[in-house]
């Protein structure tokens, strides 16, 4: 659907307008990151993103091999939050989900800041 309908040029120009080559990788982590809580699959989720994550880094200069390692980095931080790995033990051990999201939700929250810090500087320093 992005890409027959051309909306993928709009979401690739909106984030283009509201970033710089220093904050666009920060960006594109923290919405990659929010994608991958609605489709966890990195495939898939690469195919919607695909059509504005590469375009937007050619627009604004920035390093392409920093933004497409805040979107791998943004996969596996999120996937803390809703941890299928966990499943074979949450059903060996018979707890709830519930029970262990309290536990993945405050190093999720700590590997997000400390990664959007690295972005940051990261990009400041290319």
């Amino acid at each position: 659907m992005i890409s027959f309908t051309g909306l993928g040029v709009v979401i690739s120009g909106f984030f283009t307008s509201i970033s710089t080559a220093t904050t666009w990788p920060v960006i594109a982590f923290l919405y990659s990151g929010l994608l991958n809580i609605a489709v966890p699959s990195g495939g898939s989720k690469f195919i919607i993103e695909a059509p504005y994550i590469i375009p937007t880094p050619v627009d604004l200069g920035a390093d392409m091999g920093l933004v497409l390692q805040a979107y791998q980095m943004s996969d596996g931080a999120t996937n803390l939050l809703i941890p299928f790995f966990a499943l074979p033990y949450l059903a060996n051990f018979k707890i709830k989900f519930s029970q262990v999201v309290g536990y993945t939700v405050p190093p999720v929250l700590v590997v997000i800041a400390v990664i959007c810090i690295y972005l940051f500087l990261r990009a400041s320093i290319i």
